[in-house]
């Protein structure tokens, strides 16, 4: 099931008022979503509604959802949607990367063309960030150009290391993993500690927001 609501809580200066249970709308099998679990939801340049779930990829047109073709990527689950400025939706699986275009063509669908020898094909977190591909996975992050011309390649300092988020802001990239947080930029990376787990990064007004797995909020 996949429940779309505008939000649980609007925030409005330093006053949050709760959603009542009439915004909410539930999407299931009669609407074409067979799926149990949606873990990702991106809306499209074209108005499409995509979610990943563990049962594939599906779109939403606003009235039903479409199944899409899985290809030769051995896992249905979706664990991440990336939309990059071109309109192109990139997809984390469990065993690697799919690529659509803009108008839904499939244009990748072999996660060793893109991805080689990275070690684990769990895919946690995507960015594109000028014409580059960041990749995050269960054994750290990878790099490479968005067009596939050759295979991405570790970020050696970050090697090894399961990767809870990344974001991009003021041309540097943040990176998350535990209770690090890493600063990449001009190919030179500073790590600093946060004092709990990070699970979540947001670029708010030039700043960066961590959201820990305890439920607290950091800004740096």
């Amino acid at each position: 099931m996949l429940y779309l609501f505008i939000g649980l809580l609007f925030v409005s200066g330093e006053r949050g008022h709760l959603i009542g249970p009439e915004r909410f709308s539930r999407f299931g099998p009669d609407q074409g979503l067979g799926a149990i679990s949606a873990s990702c939801v991106r809306m499209g340049p074209n108005g499409w509604l995509w979610v990943g779930t563990t049962s594939g990829l599906f779109r939403f047109d606003g009235v039903r959802f479409q199944a899409l073709p899985q290809g030769p990527i051995q896992s249905t689950s979706v664990t991440r949607l990336c939309f990059d400025s071109e309109g192109t939706l990139w997809f984390g699986t469990l065993a690697g990367l799919g690529r659509l275009d803009k108008t839904g063509q499939l244009l990748l669908t072999q996660p060793a063309e893109l991805v080689a020898n990275t070690g684990d094909w769990s895919i946690t977190q995507i960015v594109v960030e000028n014409d580059e591909l960041w990749v995050g996975t269960e054994s750290g992050l990878f790099r490479g150009p968005r067009n596939g011309s050759s295979p991405m390649t570790a970020v050696s300092d970050l090697q090894g290391t399961p990767i809870q988020a990344i974001c991009p802001l003021n041309r540097t990239l943040w990176v998350a993993s535990g209770t690090q947080l890493s600063a990449l930029r001009h190919k030179k990376t500073v790590s600093i500690a946060c004092p709990e787990p990070i699970s979540a990064l947001v670029a708010k007004n030039g700043s960066l927001v961590c959201g820990s797995t305890t439920g607290n909020l950091f800004q740096f």
